[in-house]
């Protein structure tokens, strides 16, 4: 049994057969005649004529490859700004990464348009005015043009502004396990391009300063009150850190910047989507409407796959949680070493003891069986590490007690005889705790007992 099919219609030709205008007097008619209708499978789509199941399918699987693609751009980017190897990159895994990103990433947009419907909901009105302007003006009012003409010219400006200010920055943000803290807090360089990768940098290290700083209690004198980073008071805290620390709950404001920079970029690329595509249609385009369409043509197929690309990027980098679940292994050769000292001492008979001496001793006991979970005993084991990497066949574990470069070790599961499980920790607040990534800070950020950070 044949299914029907039903051609999907371009749109511009949408844009062609929209309900016909009354003109105003004086003027010629505002359409063009309208066209015959096109037979079936006759359209300018290149799906015209197929099955509407065969296109459902189609369409599925252009979704899943472009999940596929931001949980890889995603996990990519978190692999770089770590500086650390992940070796799980399975279809499962980046599917995972890309399930997370579009929920976080619709979280944070419906957050902050909720939380601030008139900051965010001007400027996207103002944004796609010219688009909804054009549309109020007949086919060959000028009026209608130049404001077809601004919708093309805003969406290319804010697609850059997204590219330029926001998402370009966050491409020097790398390597953070295995360089210093302290690096990131070089005086940068005299001009706007470095000074903005340096502000990005400053505010994604406050984000991850909970317990590091220490704001002042409001309603103390101002001749006591001083802003503490982990033993650092006053001038002995750089200048690009101070400017970062300000307000009531510096954390939260420099979380809610990165958010608000990411939500941003993801609001531009939609908007300047709409801008591009739901354009108004020139019946006589002259030299000049060539050249914006040219513009046109140029955002839509480099600036905005450019921009949209970029925003899992964004998302690895400064949204995705630098949290890792922490644990202690016991390896098999450690417990293997164990059991052999504890049967020689209860078996074992040094030279001079008789055996009725051994009479009532303990036999040696079994070894073990491994264990995963918080029971497992401790005993013999590494000191706490973070897993930053888990697969079916290997662990990727990170010693924080160390000092940068911090060197990733890979232990094979058959090799390992218990994990005891500690819950997650921020390996880069774990940093910061620990000191000594400023110039005269002690080596354990730790406050006095009974005050807050």
């Amino acid at each position: 049994m044949m299914i029907p099919s039903f051609p999907l219609s371009s749109m511009s030709s949408f844009l062609e057969r929209r309900k016909r205008r009354v003109p105003h007097s004086g003027t010629p008619a505002s359409h063009a005649p309208d066209q015959p209708a096109k037979p079936d499978g006759a359209g300018s789509d290149g799906f015209a004529g197929l099955p509407q199941a065969t296109t459902a399918w189609i369409g599925a699987l252009g979704i899943t490859a472009g999940l596929a693609a931001a949980g890889f751009i995603g996990k990519l980017s978190l692999q770089q700004f770590l500086g650390i190897e992940l070796g799980n990159w399975t279809a499962l895994d980046l599917s995972i990464f890309a399930g997370r990103w579009a929920i976080d990433t619709l979280t944070i947009v419906l957050q902050g348009t909720l939380a601030h419907p008139f900051l965010w909901g001007g400027p996207i009105l103002l944004y796609l005015a010219p688009t909804l302007l054009s549309f109020t003006f007949p086919l060959d009012d000028r009026r209608g043009q130049i404001a077809a003409r601004l919708s093309i010219v805003f969406a290319a400006l804010g697609l850059c502004y997204a590219l330029v200010w926001c998402e370009v920055p966050t491409l020097s943000l790398k390597n953070w396990l295995t360089s210093e803290i302290g690096d990131q807090f070089v005086t940068p360089l005299p001009n706007k391009a470095a000074t903005r990768v340096d502000d990005i940098r400053t505010t994604l290290l406050v984000s991850k300063m909970d317990g590091v700083v220490q704001v002042p209690d409001p309603l103390l004198p101002l001749s006591v009150k001083s802003l503490t980073v982990c033993g650092l008071v006053g001038d002995r805290i750089p200048d690009n850190l101070r400017q970062h620390l300000k307000g009531p709950s510096p954390i939260h404001a420099a979380k809610e910047t990165l958010e608000g920079i990411y939500a941003a970029c993801v609001i531009i690329c939609l908007t300047s989507l709409v801008a591009l595509y739901l354009h108004q249609v020139v019946e006589k385009p002259t030299l000049l409407d060539d050249g914006f369409r040219l513009l046109r043509i140029s955002a839509s197929y480099v600036l905005l796959p450019l921009v949209a690309a970029l925003i899992p990027y964004m998302y690895g980098k400064l949204i995705y949680p630098s949290t890792f679940p922490s644990v202690t292994v016991t390896l098999k050769g450690d417990d293997a070493k164990d059991s052999e000292k504890s049967e020689k001492d209860s078996a074992g008979q040094p030279k001079g003891t008789n055996a009725a001496e051994q009479k009532g001793k303990p036999a040696a006991q079994p070894a073990a069986k491994p264990i995963d979970g918080d029971d497992a005993p401790a005993s013999n084991s590494t000191s706490r590490m973070l897993v930053v990497d888990e697969t079916d066949k290997d662990l990727s574990l990170l010693d924080t007690q160390k000092n940068a470069p911090y060197e990733i070790e890979i232990r094979d599961r058959s090799e390992i005889t218990y994990i005891v499980r500690y819950g997650k920790e921020d390996v880069l607040n774990t940093i910061l705790r620990k000191g000594k990534w400023l110039p005269g800070m002690p080596v354990n950020c730790t406050f006095p007992q009974g005050v807050q950070p």
